[in-house]
């Protein structure tokens, strides 16, 4: 009867040590991420806080999200190992991708911060294209004009097609500060070829009013760049011939 009991007691020692063995071997699937944003106005001061904005892990089921505290920060817990896009959101502002986000045991603290500007005010009221030697002449004219305490952002788009869009589109330029009503600009010769567009193109152009902080970013999938923060109020494309 006591050796009975003596194995009695031996297995039962064994088996609740393999379960503890078992438990504490079990690797981690989920971990948080972290990270954290700046906001901004359509230009470049600084917003009055930086909370409110939604991070969403995208493709999660049921969704991941959370909104930032007054400081921009955030932390998404327990999200399943992966690679996630991330989307930014915010009234007022447009919306960002933040795309190939690998996530891996340990927890992922997203070091890079991004700077998100409002969505822009400014309306494209007119615009002009023509060649001028071998530079192209632009102007366009804003409401709200632009002035040296009242910047105003201006992007151009270029296509080979008359629907030239923000979406639609073969080229786009950088941003540009308008400091003048109407502002006016020419495109060098070398910059229309960093365009990628060739002498006797007939191609059409489209202006945009844009933010400081345009939010572009590259779609994750079509592989184009996306502008979130243009003013979709705007005149029709102009025509031109490449010089």
């Amino acid at each position: 009867m006591k050796n009975f009991s003596f194995w009695l007691l031996i297995s039962a020692i064994v088996f609740f040590s393999c379960e503890g063995n078992d438990s504490d071997s079990e690797p981690d699937t989920v971990a948080d991420i972290n990270g954290s944003v700046l906001l901004f106005t359509e230009g470049s001061a600084a917003a009055a806080n930086s909370g409110g904005m939604k991070v969403t892990v995208d493709g999660t089921n049921p969704s991941l999200s959370v909104v930032t505290d007054g400081l921009g920060k955030f932390t998404i817990r327990d999200v399943p190992f992966g690679t996630y896009t991330l989307v930014y959101e915010k009234d007022g502002y447009g919306t960002f991708k933040r795309g190939a986000v690998q996530h891996k045991a340990g927890g992922t603290f997203l070091t890079d911060i991004p700077s998100f500007g409002q969505l822009s005010t400014t309306r494209v009221t007119e615009f002009r294209i023509n060649p001028s030697g071998t530079s192209l002449q632009v102007t366009a004219t804003t409401d709200p004009g632009g002035n040296s305490g009242n910047r105003r952002y201006l992007r151009f788009f270029f296509s080979t097609q008359s629907t030239v869009s923000s979406s639609n589109y073969l080229a786009f330029s950088p941003t540009f500060i308008s400091q003048e009503n109407p502002f006016g600009k020419f495109f060098t010769a070398n910059e229309i070829a960093a365009l990628g567009l060739t002498p006797g193109t007939i191609v059409f152009v489209r202006a945009y009013g844009d933010s400081f902080f345009g939010n572009s970013y590259v779609d994750p999938v079509s592989g184009k760049t996306v502008f979130p923060n243009l003013n979709a109020s705007s005149v029709p494309a102009v025509q031109v011939t490449i010089p």
